[in-house]
């Protein structure tokens, strides 16, 4: 078996609940706006393009998908917007990471004393499986929350196996 130093996995995140009723009252926001030019001139130009760059940022954010990648011992997750606009969202080294486990694992709670900020990568949705790694670098601990596949999992077992538990 050749040795796996590579995985990687998209995931979407589910877009937030009232995600239809935003885009709808965004859309009556730029037809008053755009209205308002007629009846304010430069003013109301000026507050329609406030309004169309508002749109554009919020329409973005509504569309957000992770990709986690594993390469030669390091984890980094991508934050791709709108599927164009990829930004780098964290790089975690697997020699800095305590545990690996299931987000209610008995493991992950045993670190959550220590634990100073939570970052979610998740899709959001209830029904699938999460898991979470204490992170700790210069003393500062990080829970980190992500939906592997199954190969990450295999290739993470494979490159930290005293750290990854399935339980």
């Amino acid at each position: 078996m050749l040795n796996e130093s590579y995985a990687e996995c998209l995931i979407k995140k589910k877009p937030p609940g009232p995600a239809p009723l935003i885009k709808i009252l965004l859309a009556v926001g730029l037809l008053i706006t755009a209205g308002s030019i007629l009846l304010f001139g430069l003013a109301g130009f000026i507050a329609f393009a406030a309004m169309c760059a508002f749109a554009y940022h919020t329409i973005q954010n509504l569309n957000v998908e992770y990709e986690y990648l594993l390469v030669d011992k390091i984890f980094s997750v991508d934050r791709i917007l709108n599927k164009m606009r990829r930004k780098k969202a964290a790089e975690y080294t697997l020699e800095d990471i305590q545990v690996i486990a299931p987000e209610n694992s008995g493991r992950i709670r045993e670190y959550d004393n220590q634990v100073k900020k939570v970052s979610d990568y998740t899709s959001g949705d209830a029904g699938t499986v999460r898991y979470a790694f204490i992170y700790t670098k210069s003393g500062a601990g990080e829970k980190v929350l992500f939906e592997p596949d199954d190969k990450m999992l295999r290739c993470i077992k494979q490159m930290a196996p005293r750290k990854m538990f399935e339980n």
